[in-house]
């Protein structure tokens, strides 16, 4: 130990090789050649030296230490995490090494679940998919053994990252959807455009996925993962995964054009979606193969000169960056429609046109919820309500592009959501309704009211009639009245009663 301390590195070594090896001693023996391969270790880690990492690594697995050497095991652990971190840094090109390291890592005497053990996939996780041996390693490492922490987000200097487990799905994801080259023999492949894809792995991947959306419905990210997998399955509607993904994320082109591949090809659906990504606030160089793709779409359509449009504008960029033509435009800027067909006006106007609708795809997966408007805030312009089931909320009523009046029957899409003061109804979409509202909700009343000068607010029975009725009818006490009324919660006496919306005195 005092060698290794005084780092005299190969001395040690030597005093290691040459202690006993028969009986109880051999174990003594194997531990301190142990130990001193791992200052090895460590020493090739720091130097970025993966070569003699890799023959030192063998010449410890070589030891064969008991599946309790856990302490020693972790140490060699952090050696090889160690040895991981720099060859991401130095960009490894050679891909072999992160196989070998791999390898290697599954015959360490390891604590799982432990910190070390996460680190390693962590680490493992950022070579992905370009090493294609990913999910493999993850089959091994057992997803029943990631701890608590891994589940919430990581912090690095004060920046805010996904969880491990989400960074983990979404290397896993990619892994799948790149394929192989070359399946392993007796593999069942499918065959998602030109790419094989194992299908043992897309089933351990899905399957993992749809078990962390179901317990982990919080996690932004794992939604997409497992939609995007969905696409190539052909089995569940990737779509109804995919949307409480979008509805978040609903500002990003590539929300709209990954969406766009989940509808029927050339369906009004699927051009909707192309357009409201070209829409969304990014770089024109990000846009080249939405617009491409929407171009071919509308010239199916015969609409040639919006396509006119985008091609010019994907020429131009791509002249700007010195990239090539593609033979697709090539060929589309030589035939006669091109040629005859004039454009003009603002793309932007014309995009938002073909993108009516878009909007409303979002919530396709949302059920209808009928509710009734029990106030207005005009000034605000915000209508709160009460929906079938007793769900109360509030919304904007101009992203919708009407004027709700209290009393009047709205069909709405809720979703629930957490904000600082715990959960709420977000209203994602709301529309007048020409139905009669629900009785439950709604009633017809009559009375005398009982009104004091001193309160701005009226009784008609148990119907509480507000200020605002109170200060345009002015009833007088006692005036005998009839109306309509909307159940409402009284927050200071915690119950439910009735609320007038309409009020005519008799």
């Amino acid at each position: 130990m005092s060698l290794r301390q005084e780092g005299r590195t190969d001395e040690a070594w030597q005093l290691a090789v040459s202690l006993p090896e028969e009986g109880d001693t051999l174990i003594w023996k194997k531990r301190a050649m142990g130990w001193v391969l791992h200052d090895y270790l460590k020493a090739a880690a720091t130097a970025g030296r993966p070569g003699v990492f890799i023959e030192r690594m063998k010449q410890w697995l070589a030891l064969e230490l008991p599946a309790d050497e856990k302490m020693m095991g972790n140490a060699v652990a952090w050696q090889v995490f160690r040895m991981l971190h720099s060859l991401k840094k130095q960009g490894c090109p050679d891909l072999a090494i992160i196989s070998n390291l791999s390898i290697a890592v599954r015959h360490i005497p390891l604590a799982r679940p432990s910190e070390v053990y996460s680190a390693l996939l962590k680490a493992l996780a950022g070579f992905a998919p370009e090493w294609t041996g990913f999910v493999a390693f993850l089959r091994w490492w057992d997803i029943r053994f990631f701890r608590p922490e891994d589940f919430g987000p990581e912090v690095i200097n004060g920046r805010s990252l996904p969880s491990l487990v989400e960074r983990v799905a979404g290397a896993m994801t990619k892994t799948v959807l790149a394929g192989v080259q070359q399946p392993p023999e007796g593999a069942e492949v499918l065959r998602a455009g030109n790419t094989l894809v194992v299908k043992a792995d897309l089933d351990f991947a899905m399957e993992w996925l749809e078990t962390l959306c179901r317990d982990y419905p919080r996690m932004t990210w794992l939604p997409y993962h497992y939609a995007r997998l969905l696409m190539i399955s052909g089995g569940k509607d990737p779509l109804k995964v995919f949307l409480p993904f979008a509805r978040k994320k609903q500002t990003e082109f590539w929300v709209w054009s990954l969406m766009a591949g989940m509808f029927p090809v050339h369906s009004s659906e699927q051009i909707a979606c192309y357009c409201r990504a070209l829409i969304c606030k990014t770089l024109p160089e990000y846009l080249v193969k939405v617009k491409q793709t929407l171009a071919s779409l509308l010239i199916r359509k015969e609409q040639y000169a919006a396509a006119k449009k985008l091609i010019m504008e994907v020429v131009d960029t791509r002249k700007k960056n010195g990239w090539k033509i593609s033979g697709e435009l090539e060929e589309w800027l030589q035939t006669p429609w091109y040629r005859e067909t004039t454009v003009s006006g603002d793309t932007e106007k014309m995009l938002r046109k073909l993108a009516a609708g878009a909007e409303s795809l979002l919530y396709l997966d949302l059920p209808v919820c009928t509710g009734v408007i029990n106030h207005v805030d005009y000034e605000k312009k915000t209508a709160w309500f009460i929906a079938e089931g007793k769900k109360t909320g509030s919304f904007k009523y101009e992203r919708f592009g009407w004027i709700p009046k209290p009393g009047c029957v709205a069909e709405l899409k809720l979703e629930e959501r957490t904000g600082r003061n715990g959960k709420y109804l977000h209203v994602c979409h709301a529309v007048r309704s020409a139905a009669p509202p629900p009785e439950e909700l709604f009633r017809k009343f009559s009375g005398k009211v009982r009104k004091r000068d001193d309160r701005p607010f009226a009784m008609a029975g148990e119907v509480f009639i507000p200020p605002l009725l109170v200060s345009q009818v002015q009833p007088a006490d006692g005036a005998a009245v009839s109306g309509t009324a909307v159940l409402s919660y009284n927050r200071k006496k915690e119950r439910w009663g009735w609320s007038a919306v309409s009020l005519q005195v008799e």
